[in-house]
């Protein structure tokens, strides 16, 4: 018995690592070095394409995207068409006026402003997996004498959109575009849509694997499982043997 209830808190220890060990190699690494919102949108993206992604913090900001290993190459395919993981300026970070900066490049830096905030605006719509924004805002006339020189803003945007789902219709692109850039006219603006379609998951092939039926990407590990889980079971069976039998042969000596 004490054989039994020494080799008990041993095999909790090898369950739980036995379990972990099991989780790891259903998972694969597939991007590593993203920030944290690069990973979120990612999840987000594979979650709405019922794929379940996990991230894992790699130290120093940086973290790794994971995912099941039968679903690996339908991920990688899922953010191509999404054209992910996304390296976008921020917003904050462009408001930040630079040091010495010229009127030219200050303005620079607004219209960029302007056009991320823009390509922002339009990934939030449904459907849309990408956004383009080009723009040009002239520099406003310095006097009343000069006003020839400034030309009138115009606008381009590419939307990326799924394949099967409507786009914003052109009037709700103006619209947006014209809320955001003083001055810019409906004829000042072009836009074009582009339709991507994201792969469909693919019918998984089964095998048979003891009494189980599983996919065949899953088939290695549910078979190491078994294995290891048979293994464990005859650890515990030993152990109840030999305690079984110290305990008879106790009891034969004190008779």
């Amino acid at each position: 018995m004490a054989l039994l209830q020494h080799m008990q808190p041993r095999a909790g220890r090898l369950v739980a690592c036995l379990l972990l060990l099991l989780a790891c190699a259903c998972r694969a690494e597939l991007h590593q070095n993203l920030d944290e919102k690069q990973a979120n949108e990612i999840i987000v993206v594979l979650g709405s394409e019922d794929i379940r992604a996990d991230k894992k913090s790699a130290g120093e900001g940086a973290w790794t995207v994971l995912v099941p290993k039968a679903q690996y190459q339908r991920a990688l395919s899922v953010l191509a068409a999404y054209n992910l993981p996304r390296s976008r300026e921020s917003v904050e970070s462009l408001a930040e006026p630079g040091p010495f900066a010229s009127a030219g490049e200050e303005r620079t830096r607004q219209t960029r402003v302007i056009t991320s905030g823009l390509e922002n605006t339009f990934m939030a719509m449904d459907g849309i997996v990408d956004a383009h924004v080009h723009a040009y805002v002239p520099e406003p006339a310095r006097s009343r004498f000069r006003a020839e020189e400034s030309a009138d803003p115009g606008a381009s945007v590419v939307l990326v959109h799924r394949m099967g789902v409507e786009p914003p219709s052109e009037t709700a692109v103006r619209a947006v575009l014209q809320g955001a850039i003083e001055g810019l006219r409906a004829d000042a603006i072009s836009t074009v849509f582009v339709a991507t379609r994201v792969p469909e998951p693919k019918p998984a092939e089964s095998v048979v694997v003891g009494p189980f039926v599983v996919a065949r990407e899953s088939a290695a590990t549910l078979r190491v499982t078994l294995l290891a889980m048979a293994g464990l079971c005859a650890v515990l069976a030993s152990a109840l043997i030999v305690s079984s039998l110290r305990r008879t042969g106790r009891d034969e000596e004190s008779a």
